[in-house]
């Protein structure tokens, strides 16, 4: 209030005085207080500041002048040692009365988790954690990895719960305190699902991890790993799902080193996914594919290491293990393509010999094809010419006996009549004269050969005068048929 009277009366250099003063009270203060109270400090060092700027410019030589940020620095942290020490008397003080709270670190934030409930959530969490980290049996670790998942849950609906009942009634600051709280739990369960994931992802590689067990895929068909190699992709689909969530949560992360480890670790599952894409190709005796996949997975390593080095993570001690695992995944997939080469140019060497062996075959196969379309050919000429040679020659005598009227049959009937059933009267007497037509069973005998009938007993009809008959002579006469028609039918069984 002083300082703000004292601008008021133009009284730049006294008004200075007791900013500065204030300031710097205000900014000790802030370091005992919570997080919540320690924002409202902030908030109250930045209007002294901006009263700060206003009387440095006026006590300036000049209203010309404006000093950069590194003069306002100097001319407002001036030290006082005796409010110094004594800040330091309280802060020892606070700090004894303050040993059993509990707090969180998020974003280079520290928050005091006053709520009991959460405070005890917060330690199950970091013993179910410790347990996790000291479980090596797989399905065990699985149970517990669930318990811990499930436990996350319950907070963030128990922190959802006080920030709506509490919230209200606070300030902003309060909500931003339990949405930092609640990005610090999200943050706890994407980085636990990652190292699940990846407890997987180390019992099965087991079985890709060496040269022996690469051979294995390429000489045994009944290889059966602990996990195929598609397994192997969705673990790594999973990873990179849940690195991408956990890159985007961290973005207003202050500590840009730690963006860049979370950038190269998505990275590294990228290249890991691409190479069990080979060996799925591998597995499945698809040369071709796999030697292009494995050759895009070594660019892909070399873009990751040139990432490592551009950003000297070789000082990170968390990621040399992963730089390790993927230097041996690139020794994996030269041997790979090396195996793929070798085998493709085989494979194209008996291609060859089969190409040759089917052209071979083919051009057997069309002369069989030729020889039978020539002989069905020849078959049917002969056929035509044995048809032709038991045909006779039609002659008039045949003509006079065979008149159209007096056979019963259609114009085509006839005239296949004339065409198929033709007999010279040289070969009609020959047959004649040799009654049991033996080696002439193509020739018919016209007419035919009378037999004579024993007669039928006699019928008196003694009621002859008695009974009338009915008229049968319009269906006799309609069915009556001439000798020719008679041996036409005969012949051909009409």
């Amino acid at each position: 209030m002083n300082s703000n009277y004292l601008i008021f009366t133009r009284k730049f250099k006294e008004a200075l005085e007791l900013l500065r003063k204030a300031c710097n009270i205000y900014e000790k203060i802030k370091q005992l207080k919570d997080t919540i109270e320690s924002i409202e400090y902030e908030e109250k060092i930045k209007s002294m500041q901006t009263s700060m700027r206003l009387c440095i410019y006026n006590l300036s030589s000049t209203k010309d002048t404006i000093l950069d940020e590194k003069a306002f620095t100097d001319s407002v942290k001036v030290e006082d040692i005796e409010l110094t020490e004594k800040i330091e008397e309280i802060k020892k003080g606070v700090n004894k009365i303050n040993e059993e709270d509990y707090s969180v670190k998020y974003h280079g934030i520290q928050i005091p988790i006053k709520n009991e409930k959460l405070r005890n959530d917060f330690e199950k969490l970091n013993e179910l954690n410790s347990k996790i980290e000291k479980e090596k049996d797989i399905p065990k670790k699985v149970i517990l990895f669930q318990d811990y998942f499930n436990r996350i849950e319950e907070m963030n609906r128990l922190v959802k719960k006080i920030k709506s009942e509490e919230g209200n009634q606070s300030s902003e600051n309060f909500s931003k305190i339990y949405s930092n709280i609640l990005g610090y739990i999200e943050n706890l369960r994407l980085k636990k699902y990652i190292e699940k994931n990846l407890s997987y992802i180390s019992d099965y590689s087991k079985d890709y991890n060496n040269i022996e067990s690469i051979n294995n895929l390429f000489e045994k068909d009944n290889f059966k790993p602990k996990a195929k190699p598609q397994e192997m992709m969705k673990l790594y689909d999973n990873l990179k799902e849940y690195q991408s969530q956990l890159i985007n949560l961290e973005k207003d992360n202050p500590e840009q080193s730690y963006i860049i480890e979370l950038n190269y670790r998505e990275k590294i599952y990228t290249l890991s996914k691409i190479f069990y894409v080979g060996l799925f190709y591998v597995l499945n005796k698809k040369n071709n594919e796999a030697y292009t996949i494995m050759f895009y997975t070594i660019d892909k390593i070399k873009e990751a290491n040139d990432f490592y080095e551009q950003h000297h993570l070789s000082n990170v001690s968390q990621l040399k293990e992963l730089k390790n695992q993927i230097d041996n995944m690139e020794k994996l997939a030269i041997f790979v393509i090396n195996i793929c080469f070798a085998k493709m140019q085989l494979n194209k060497d008996k291609d060859k010999k089969k190409e040759d062996k089917d052209k071979k075959k083919e051009e057997k196969k069309e002369k069989k094809e030729e020889k039978k379309e020539k002989n069905k050919e020849d078959k049917k000429e002969n056929k035509e010419k044995d048809k032709k040679d038991k045909k006779i020659k039609y002659t008039p005598y045949l003509v006079d006996l065979m008149k159209k009227e007096n056979v019963i049959l259609t114009k085509e009937q006839y005239e296949d009549l004339q065409e198929y059933i033709t007999l010279s009267y040289e070969d009609y007497l020959e047959g004649f004269k040799n009654q049991n037509f033996d080696g002439y069973t193509h020739i018919m005998q016209i007419p035919m050969n009378t037999q004579l009938l024993e007669p039928k007993p006699i019928v008196y009809d003694l009621t002859f005068e008695k009974l009338e008959y009915p008229d049968l002579s319009q269906k006799v006469k309609g069915e009556s048929k001439s000798l020719m028609g008679r041996a036409f039918g005969y012949f051909f069984g009409k």
